[in-house]
């Protein structure tokens, strides 16, 4: 069993499936967990990691409640929110949004 999932990551590593497309060291969230933490995200947002600074459209922030101008949050269609912590982007204007743009 150990050697499957030591297999198992190891692929999700070496494809990036666990990973965010960019580069940046800043954007990696591998390893990390994902709190559910009681924020809350815009409704209708697509799928996807914001950063808490990221703004969706006239002056909305992407994260409704518990928003961190300096953490990532992953956002669902529905509101949905979990929080991964702190980011480096975060709260910058290189700050990482799924759709619409930084402060």
């Amino acid at each position: 069993m150990r050697i499957t999932s030591i297999f198992v990551l190891g692929a999700l590593a070496l494809t990036g499936a666990a990973t965010p497309a960019s580069n940046n060291p800043g954007h990696a969230l591998f390893g990390r967990a994902c709190s559910a933490n009681g924020c809350q995200c815009v409704k209708g947002l697509t799928q996807g990691v914001y950063c808490g600074n990221c703004v969706v459209g006239a002056g909305t922030y992407a994260i409704k409640t518990k928003r961190v101008k300096n953490h990532v949050y992953e956002c669902n269609p529905n509101g949905g929110c979990c929080d991964y912590g702190v980011a480096n982007d975060c709260g910058t204007t290189r700050a990482r949004c799924r759709m619409g743009s930084p402060i």
